[in-house]
């Protein structure tokens, strides 16, 4: 069975919103949960996007396949600008480990198209 987490039910009025209730829900998100909000359709449900196992508690709730992709939302754009750098990063180290073991196995990424070239 699967681990079933308490669930709290908090009632917001949209036009007066009371900042200790926000804080509540930025909490939740802060632990590792999940949190469900309306939207212009219908409700969105809402986890850290830098937690691995709040989103993927996100697709199970949801009974979402893995290859349907999720929105992020972000507070400010440098947010974005920092996570791009460092995933950016990332994969600069990950595709230069791989082209090191690709030139290993004798090929390599053609730097002019950038394809495969097997020798």
């Amino acid at each position: 069975m699967p681990n079933m987490k308490e669930t709290r039910i908090i009632r917001i009025d949209p036009r007066h919103i009371a900042p200790h209730l926000i804080q509540q829900a930025a909490a939740v998100l802060r632990a590792g949960g999940l949190v469900a909000f309306p939207t212009e359709t219908v409700y969105g449900l809402g986890a850290n996007a830098l937690d691995a196992e709040a989103v993927a508690d996100i697709f199970t709730a949801k009974g979402r396949p893995a290859h349907d992709p999720l929105i992020v939302h972000l507070g400010e754009a440098r947010w974005l600008e920092r996570e791009v750098e460092d995933t950016a990063k990332r994969i600069t180290l990950r595709e230069q480990e791989t082209l090191l073991k690709l030139a290993k196995a004798g090929e390599y990424r053609d730097e002019d198209t950038g394809n495969h070239v097997i020798r």
